[in-house]
């Protein structure tokens, strides 16, 4: 995991963290802090692919900051609607924000998708990708 200082607000840190392929659902979780996923990009040895919107989608999560979020390793064909390198096993890269000021932040509705306005859940969230981001 690495860590990294936002300049304009030294109450936040962005971290990064990594998950190899096929190793189950992980819970990322940082005690009464609320995180912001940022950039998730699905890596083989020599190919990637940017899932940022489909891991949003999946933890219904839309510039609203979250408890926790979930990453399933088993999905990551299912995430780019490909696989992004055939025979290769691969990781899930993932850049978030830790908030240690979340109260200051407005609340907002995380069901709801920002572009097409469809209620969203777990199980439509891939539903909802390529029409919402």
């Amino acid at each position: 995991m690495v860590n990294h200082c936002i300049k304009d607000n030294c109450n936040s840190k962005i971290q990064t963290i990594r998950f190899l392929e096929s190793t189950g659902i992980h819970r990322v979780c940082h005690y009464n802090n609320k995180l912001l996923i940022k950039s998730a990009i699905i890596a083989g040895p020599t190919k990637q692919k940017d899932v940022t919107c489909a891991l949003k989608d999946y933890n219904i999560q839309s510039n609203c900051q979250l408890e926790c979020f979930y990453v399933d390793t088993g999905k990551l064909n299912i995430y780019p609607g490909c696989d992004v390198e055939f025979g290769k096993r691969k990781a899930i890269y993932i850049k978030y924000i830790v908030d240690k000021k979340c109260d200051d932040k407005p609340c907002c509705k995380q069901n709801i998708c920002e572009k097409c306005g469809n209620i969203r859940t777990r199980q439509k969230s891939y539903n909802c990708v390529n029409k919402c981001c």
